[in-house]
């Protein structure tokens, strides 16, 4: 026995004639040790003339967080002594020790029945913040600490409210607002599940939990795109009496959803993954060399830029390209500066070239080009050339070869040094 705990002192002993060694009342455990202890009568501790009759009831000690600071001494009963039904209550609960492993379990009678639950259980107590009652099998997200009642305060859960989720547990039971109810994190939930939103006329056990948009649960996959995504448990047993769902956030182990066409996954400045629709004036689905890729769309648009053709004729494509590439100064040296295919029956071009003597810079020169072409001959007209700090450096012809048309750059006698040569062009299809 331990310090503190009541007893009752009987007036007689067992044989009902023998007084007790003190008198009958109530007492407190006293100076306990592992064979003795005194009894404490409020003033003194009392002094035995004899033998003592005692009733002891043993009882649990809890400090405001519901641990236990003491307990009395009481006997585990083992699992071969599981009463038939005349031995517990309706509704009552018993203690059993399994004597081949010593774990202890909780068995409730239910309908006359013994059961166990068939894993761990872990629930909290949490006041209800909201205005309305919690209906059971409500999952609620956490709002705060009531310091009174030193318990976490919760409200219902909503995906379509990114400030109302994540849910942290289901509400076993109706708690009304400012009640105080329990939530189950982690285990066995037993609610009436006969009536699960999205169920189907078929046998939905095994099936995925959700969080419900606007409140509640689910075993239809909300659309992430415009809600908030939470697997919450997985349906164990479908019943209005017997529904169990067992509560295990399966998302935690299974990573991201699957996406819908079009869409990436972002991450957001609080580092969670957040689905995107990708803007489909600017990226198409592609497949190059089998493999599919996301790839830039026929048509580009952002900001006040728009690269767009006639969608109902293929030959209104238009083809940008910048080339660089590298030519001697030497006069009578004709350098192919760029070449485009017949398919495209004119092109503009934007010709920057840098003379430079060790790499230092000499003279620049830019000059816009236009180029059409019949499939046989092609015509050139260079309208337009600025330089500095000299004067200009060669002139520009065009050909037709092959499948192709070239654009050649043959250098004047004045100019000097390594050239770079930098072609903007822009083509039309024919």
């Amino acid at each position: 026995m331990f310090n503190g705990e009541e007893v009752f002192v009987t007036e007689f002993l067992n044989d009902g004639t023998t007084p007790s060694g003190v008198a009958q009342g109530n007492y407190t455990i006293a100076e306990a040790s592992l064979n003795t202890f005194k009894l404490y009568n409020g003033t003194i501790n009392v002094l035995a003339t004899g033998n003592v009759k005692i009733n002891y009831s043993p009882q649990l000690l809890l400090d405001r967080k519901y641990n236990v600071t003491q307990s009395g001494n009481f006997k585990i009963k083992g699992l071969s002594e599981i009463p038939d039904n005349t031995q517990i209550e309706e509704g009552r609960w018993d203690l059993y020790q399994n004597t081949s492993n010593g774990n202890v379990r909780i068995f409730s009678r239910v309908n006359n029945k013994i059961s166990q639950p068939d894993s761990a259980t872990i629930s909290i107590r949490a006041k209800n913040s909201g205005s309305s009652t919690l209906t059971a099998g409500t999952p609620v997200y956490f709002t705060g600490q009531d310091p009174i009642r030193k318990t976490i305060t919760v409200d219902k859960a909503d995906p379509a409210d990114s400030a109302k989720m994540r849910a942290i547990g289901v509400i076993q039971s109706d708690t009304a607002s400012n009640a105080v109810g329990d939530i189950t994190i982690f285990g066995s939930l037993k609610i009436d599940t006969s009536s699960l939103d999205g169920a189907t006329t078929g046998n939905d056990s095994g099936k995925v939990v959700f969080v419900k948009p606007g409140g509640g649960l689910t075993l239809t996959e909300p659309d992430f795109t415009t809600n908030e995504l939470q697997e919450i448990g997985i349906l164990f047993e479908e019943s209005a009496t017997d529904g169990e769902i067992f509560i295990n956030h399966p998302e935690t182990l299974f990573g991201l959803p699957p996406l819908p066409e079009d869409y990436i996954f972002v991450g957001d400045v609080s580092n969670n993954a957040v689905a995107k629709r990708l803007n489909v004036d600017s990226f198409k689905q592609s497949v190059l060399s089998g493999i599919q890729e996301i790839a830039l769309a026929d048509e580009i648009k952002f900001g006040a830029y728009e690269f767009l053709w006639d969608s109902a004729d293929a030959r209104s494509r238009v083809q940008t390209k910048v080339t660089t590439s590298d030519a001697s100064s030497t006069q009578g040296v004709i350098q192919i500066i760029d070449f485009f295919p017949k398919t495209y029956r004119s092109a503009k071009f934007f010709v920057q070239i840098a003379s430079s003597i060790s790499g230092s810079g000499v003279n620049w020169q830019i000059t816009e080009l236009l180029v059409i072409h019949d499939g046989t001959n092609a015509s050139i007209i260079d309208y337009g050339t600025a330089s500095t700090p000299g004067e200009r450096m060669g002139d520009f012809s065009a050909d037709v070869v092959g499948n192709d048309v070239q654009v050649t750059f043959a250098p004047y006698e004045s100019a000097s040094g390594d050239l770079e040569i930098k072609v903007l062009r822009t083509a039309v299809l024919s």
